[in-house]
Parts: C-alpha cells; sequence; structure tokens
C-alpha cells in the first residue's frame, strides 16, 4: 500500500505569515492615520495628517523568478504599485519582506513620503553587516544576483566583493580574492551547512588570523524559517520512514528558499515530482509509493490550497 506523509515544518516563515495575516490588512487596505500606525507601534518615517492610503513598491519585493507572487497580491488584495514613480499623490510606502533600493528611499524620505518601515528583520541585520565591514577585510556574500536584496543592496556593496552561491564558491574566491582577510555573510534563506561548507572551504584553502567566518553570526542572519525545522524534518523523515519520493509544491523553482529544498532533496538522493498546478498532480501512484508531500515556503494562496485539497482526496486514507 501506497504511504503518504504531509510535512508539519514546511510552509511560509513565520514573521511572514504574521506580516500577511495581521499587518497587510491594516496598513495595505484602506487609508490610515499616524495615530493607527503608532498605535500598532510600526515606524514610521516623514509624519502626515488625515488619512493616506499605503502601497508596497512591486519592484522592491518581485522579480521575474521569484519573490511575490502577482496572483497572490491580487487575491489578498493589497495595494501595490510597480514602481516608485506610479506611486499616486499623497499616498504613502509600506517597507516589507525584501526591505527598500537605498537609493530610491533616500530620495523619498527627502520628498517627505511617509514611510512605513516594516522590513525583514534578518534582512536587515545582512544590510548592518554590508555597512561595517571594515575597510581591511574583503566581503564574500552569499546571495543570487537576480535577487530582490541583491538589487536594492548593491549599491552599498563594497568594490571588491565577491558573490557566491552554494553551486558556485570556490572558483569565485579563488578568482577574486585580493589578499585581504575575508569577511563573510550570507543571505538569509540559505542553509546552515551551505555557509559551513564556505567556512570550511575558507579555513583549509585562505586561513588569516583576520577572517571573519564566526559561524553564531551567520546563523543570526538566516531567517525563522530556516530555523523552523524543516531540514530536519526532511532528514528525520527520510529516515524513520523511508520516503522515497517528494512532491515539491510551489509556485516557482526560482525562489532561493525553494531552491535550499531542492539542494536538500538531491543531496538526500530522493525523487522529486515539482507542482506548481493542480493538473500537474499525479493521477495515480504505484503500491509500493512512499510519498513526502513538501510545501515550499511561499503564502498559502487559495491555488496552493487547492493543490493540497486534491491530493488527499485524490490519494484519500494513502498516508
Amino acid at each position: 500500500m501506497s504511504y503518504f506523509y504531509f510535512f508539519e515544518n514546511d510552509k511560509e516563515c513565520k514573521w511572514m505569515k504574521k506580516e500577511i495575516d495581521d499587518l497587510y490588512p491594516l496598513f495595505l487596505h484602506e487609508p490610515v492615520s499616524m495615530e493607527d500606525i503608532k498605535a500598532n507601534k510600526m515606524k514610521l518615517i516623514n509624519e502626515f495628517e488625515g488619512k493616506i492610503k499605503f502601497y508596497m513598491i512591486l519592484q522592491w519585493v518581485w522579480g521575474k523568478t521569484r519573490g511575490a507572487n502577482l496572483e497572490w497580491l491580487a487575491e489578498i488584495g493589497v495595494n501595490y504599485v510597480k514602481t516608485v514613480n506610479d506611486l499616486p499623490p499623497n499616498s504613502g510606502i509600506y517597507i516589507t519582506g525584501y526591505d527598500r533600493d537605498l537609493v530610491e528611499y533616500e530620495e523619498l524620505k527627502k520628498r517627505g513620503v511617509p514611510i512605513i518601515d516594516h522590513a525583514c528583520p534578518w534582512v536587515l541585520r545582512l544590510k548592518d553587516q554590508i555597512l561595517n565591514v571594515p575597510d581591511t577585510k574583503q566581503m564574500v556574500l552569499m546571495i543570487d544576483e537576480d535577487h530582490m536584496v541583491y538589487n536594492c543592496y548593491q549599491s552599498i556593496f563594497p568594490k571588491d566583493i565577491i558573490i557566491i552561491s552554494p553551486e558556485k564558491f570556490e572558483e569565485e574566491i579563488a578568482s577574486k580574492r585580493n589578499g585581504k582577510p575575508l569577511y563573510f555573510a550570507i543571505y538569509a534563506v540559505f542553509r546552515k551547512k551551505d555557509a559551513e561548507r564556505v567556512v570550511d572551504f575558507i579555513n583549509k584553502n585562505y586561513p588569516h588570523p583576520d577572517n571573519d567566518l564566526d559561524m553564531k553570526r551567520l546563523i543570526n542572519t538566516l531567517c525563522c524559517w530556516v530555523h523552523q525545522g524543516v531540514f530536519e524534518e526532511l532528514a528525520d523523515v527520510v529516515k524513520k520512514h523511508i520516503i522515497k519520493t517528494i512532491w515539491l509544491i510551489c509556485s516557482s523553482t526560482g525562489d532561493r528558499s525553494t531552491m535550499s529544498l531542492i539542494n536538500d532533496i538531491k543531496e538526500l538522493n530522493l525523487e522529486m515530482v515539482v507542482i506548481r498546478n493542480q493538473d500537474e498532480v499525479p493521477i495515480s501512484v504505484t503500491e509500493d509509493s512512499r510519498i513526502g508531500v513538501l510545501l515550499a515556503p511561499i503564502p498559502v494562496s487559495s491555488k496552493i490550497k487547492g493543490i493540497i485539497s486534491l491530493i488527499k482526496d485524490r490519494f484519500a486514507n494513502k498516508g
């Protein structure tokens, strides 16, 4: 008889879930006053009178293959504009998730545009590290070059920064290091093991008493989703339930958090089926199938709920 396991520690980041469930309805639907903002202890840049509408800047949170899902944004009904140039008169900006383009932000502040500042705290920790890299060290940063955070923060990157990925870090460091001690930092949704592999490589090949490879600091920038236990659960369920296949439910395989899951699945030598729509759900499975249904860290839209319901209905009493 086939076996199905539905993961418990998957789904979206708990911080982002609170943002979506509690704060977006308060600040990204109807006009709000300064009193509304202060009552919820939100950080406000530039005061204003009366009530105004606040908007998310799509360019800061969305890329062609990653970031906010446009279909989902329409479903939850938040106010957003494509760029800062599309912002209506007498309105404000709500900063969320991936923070802000720092150059555009400074211009908006000067113009007096009201801004609710509520970026992801783990992304902000990374920004602080970028801003505080000593000139005597060369920064090595693990981040995807087509990521929104890369685009938002590139104006503050040191000139000699080395950008790496888990798939390609040895050759990048080897070819671009300039002899300074190395300062390693990592974006929020990579895995702890991704950081450890880079630290081990640097310690082995480019040891220096002034290298800054502090794992405690590195782990401090890995977001709460990484620490929610999904990677540990994945390893554990493979061992205990002899899962052979993962059905990965996602909106895109281009999101780095989804790519982190995919890398883990591959390293565990599991077969994988990527499911982005209901028509990608298999019609049937063999009697000896042992399948783990894993949800990428994305907002649980009606589309995603429909996929999960279809799997449960189609394979009822199978696990």
